[in-house]
């Protein structure tokens, strides 16, 4: 059995792709330079891009310029934060504003989304759409009415700005840029414009909306938070007003009314207590007073009370005593006893003594009314203060339910107090509020397009041609079907290559004057390398002793896989090259399908009566055997063609022939068909000593010679080897060292052609 292709699959190394590179140098260079010429041709005509970029800074520390905390809190440092801050930026709600702010609407580098399709739509109704801005009616042009058909949106967006306001903030967004630097509280707003100036512009306009923005939210919050307190103040200042009213109603309804903390029952209680005391303090000193009286009245010491003694008209009446008792002691001593002055002395101190026991007497009645009336009061405030302490019972009560009002009101006060002080904070924190963000970057005027970036383009451009052409050359090295090389069909078949023919233009075959026909060519320069070329292959028939005439291998079979391999020119020239070492040559032509022989012998098909013919028994052998006077090769051409030329193969008619022609001829070599879409050339390898089978360089698919030495599977003795026929000596020789590198180096010391 023969071998097959991927039993003889080798790895390939660095040099085998630098090789197929430098095979295919000039695919490799014509992507590079197309790819190059991409890039040219896109640069001159791309629209040139301008980036100008605004840094903000989130900066969470806020002055605190008021007592109480903000009403919308300052921004933290959290990344779920700043990213948010992020799609803020982004939003369409501030892209709206922007482009209201910068009139954006009537820009033309806004009318249209980018692409082709749609700048065409765009162009198509770029006038309908101007029309209707400046207040007019659509002046639509007659293949712009045609145009209407086929885009009926953008029809209706004419009449909708709606609509071109929505694709306006498109665009706008899509060439908006923002950004986190790292892990900072910085955020980058770039923004793509045609002109430098409208980068910058709409950058900077951007960065300015997201801090009014800012101001607006926090401005917004605190209007909305006033406007609650205010309304949250007038129902907390109602409800604290009935609960006042609620508490003097009940005070009224209960006599509760209070002085210094306390109400009145309290203080009447307090009051009577007081009194009460007072009285039991008071009774107690009049009964001492009272029962010192009466001791004193009944030992008949009364004039030792401590009343009368303390009584001053007592005290004078003594002291008058007293004077008179010293006037009537003297008198007596002057006066006898019934002197008038003397009488009348004593009878003023009997005056006086009775005075003084009518004072007394009146003193201690005194301070027995004076017990008696404190007893009495002593009982009647008792009695009052039992009936207070009754109605305190009822008042206590009362006041339980006044506490609980009052502590209501309490809280309703507190809680108006909080709301009112939160209500003047709140006020006055809209005049003062700032935004969180402040812009520490201003865009600057782009002094060049970023876009587009010739050096990288070009750079790209052309890496990505060198990439594309080295695929390229690997994809057609791959694309190859056929054998390159004749180590390759080597290791494929398993058959050794004999000789390689290289393939020779018509102008070297013309040259020689005997045609275009390799067989001519061989003829006239015999020592030409091609010449040399199928001397080999006889020499290696010899090696197989087909030279040996004795040894009865004389008949020689050229056949291929498929057709215009150069089989018949490869027949010829073997037969051209024995005929001019002087041996007596046949060439039989047996593709009865596509007869060739005579026509490259002769020029002409001039067959009279061919094989077909003898085969059938239309004639006899020396007949149908023609001679080519210039090479002294005899021929058998075709000219009728059998209804089944297999059968006519079979029949047993041919090998006979052969077998008597052998005497006569030193060598005859067979033509036969292409073993692939035919059968004929396994019948005729029946008869054959020797099979040369010939192989086109790069043009014989690797399949097809696997396909056909199957079918000579079981004749593969008789395969002396495979002639590599066409080979592009240049091209094969850049596929290693071979028959194409030998041929380029040696040939001007060795061959004549």
């Amino acid at each position: 059995m023969f071998a097959l292709a991927s039993e003889n699959v080798q790895p390939l190394n660095f040099s085998d792709f630098f090789n197929v590179l430098k095979r295919r140098k000039l695919t490799v260079i014509t992507a590079l330079l197309f790819s190059l010429l991409g890039a040219f041709f896109y640069i001159s005509r791309a629209v040139p891009l301008y980036v100008a970029e605004t840094a903000v800074f989130l900066d969470t520390r806020q002055n605190n310029v008021l007592d109480g905390a903000a009403v919308l809190a300052g921004l933290t440092g959290d990344s779920s934060v700043i990213e948010s801050e992020v799609e803020i930026i982004r939003s369409r709600d501030l892209a709206n504003r922007v482009a209201d702010k910068l009139n954006l609407y009537d820009d033309e580098e806004f009318q249209s989304k980018r692409g082709f399709l749609a700048g065409l739509k765009g162009a198509i109704f770029y006038q309908s759409r101007k029309d209707v801005a400046e207040g007019g009616a659509p002046q639509t042009s007659g293949w712009a009415k045609a145009a209407e058909n086929f885009f009926p949106e953008e029809k209706a967006a004419i009449r909708d700005p709606a609509i071109v306001k929505a694709r306006v903030v498109d665009q706008l967004i899509s060439r908006l840029t923002v950004k986190r630097v790292a892990l900072t509280q910085v955020i980058k707003i770039s923004y793509v414009s045609r002109t430098p100036e409208k980068a910058k512009k709409i950058a900077d306009a951007v960065a300015q909306e997201y801090l009014n923005e800012q101001l607006e939210a926090k401005l917004d919050a605190t209007k909305r938070a006033t406007a609650w307190l205010d309304e949250k103040l007038s129902v907390l200042r109602s409800d604290l007003k009935n609960k006042q009213n609620a508490i003097v109603a009940f005070k009224q309804a209960n006599n509760l009314f209070s002085a210094n903390g306390s109400t009145q029952t309290e203080q009447q209680v307090a009051r009577l207590n007081e009194q009460l005391i007072l009285a039991k303090v008071e009774t107690a000193e009049k009964r001492a007073k009272y029962e010192q009286v009466a001791r004193l009245g009944r030992s008949g010491s009364v004039q030792s009370f401590s009343g009368v003694l303390s009584s001053d008209v007592v005290a004078g009446l003594r002291d008058k005593e007293a004077e008179l008792s010293r006037e009537i002691a003297d008198l007596s001593e002057r006066y006898g006893p019934e002197h008038p002055k003397l009488k009348n002395a004593r009878a003023q101190i009997s005056d006086i003594r009775q005075q003084i026991s009518s004072e007394t007497s009146r003193i201690v009645q005194s301070a027995k009314s004076e017990y008696q009336i404190a007893q009495s009061r002593e009982s009647s405030l008792a009695s009052n203060l039992g009936a207070l302490k009754k109605n305190f019972d009822q008042t206590g009560r009362s006041s339980v339910r006044l506490e609980q009002l009052e502590r209501e009101e309490q809280t309703a006060q507190d809680a108006f107090d909080v709301v009112a002080k939160r209500f003047r904070q709140t006020d006055k924190s809209d005049k003062v509020q700032q935004s969180d963000a402040r812009v520490i970057s201003r865009a600057e005027l782009p002094p060049a397009p970023f876009f587009p970036n010739k050096k990288v383009i070009f750079f790209m451009a052309g890496g990505f041609g060198l990439v594309l052409g080295c695929l390229m050359a690997f994809f057609l090295e791959n694309l190859i079907s056929g054998f390159m090389i004749a180590d390759d069909v080597e290791k494929h078949t398993g058959l050794p290559v004999i000789s390689n023919l290289q393939d020779l233009p018509v102008k070297t075959l013309r040259s020689s004057g005997q045609g275009e026909h390799l067989f001519g060519y061989i003829l006239a320069k015999p020592l030409s390398a091609m010449a040399e070329a199928v001397r080999k292959i006889r020499v290696a028939l010899d090696s197989d002793q087909l030279a040996d005439l004795s040894s009865g291998s004389k008949v020689i079979m050229v056949t291929s896989s498929v057709p215009n391999e150069g089989k018949t020119g490869v027949t010829l020239a073997c037969a051209a090259s024995a005929a001019n070492a002087g041996l007596k040559v046949l060439v039989v032509d047996a593709d009865f399908r596509n007869p060739s022989v005579s026509k490259s012998i002769t020029g002409a098909n001039d067959v009279r009566k061919g094989l077909g013919e003898y085969l059938l028994g239309q004639c006899d052998l020396r007949s149908v055997i023609q001679r080519q006077v210039i090479s002294n090769i005899d021929y058998i051409g075709v000219n009728a063609i059998p209804k089944s030329p297999t059968d006519t193969l079979k029949n047993g008619v041919l090998a006979k022939s052969l077998q008597h022609l052998r005497d006569e001829y030193d060598v005859i070599f067979i033509d036969t068909p292409p073993l692939s879409p035919v059968v004929d050339g396994k019948v005729i390898a029946e008869y054959a000593d020797k099979i040369v089978f010939v192989v086109r360089w790069k043009h014989t698919p690797r399949d097809a010679v696997q396909a056909s030495l199957r079918i000579l599977s079981q004749l593969r003795h008789k395969i002396s080897g495979v002639v590599f026929n066409r080979v592009n000596v240049k091209k094969e020789a850049q596929y290693g060292y071979g028959y194409g590198y030998a041929l380029n180096r040696y040939s001007k010391n060795y061959y004549k052609n």
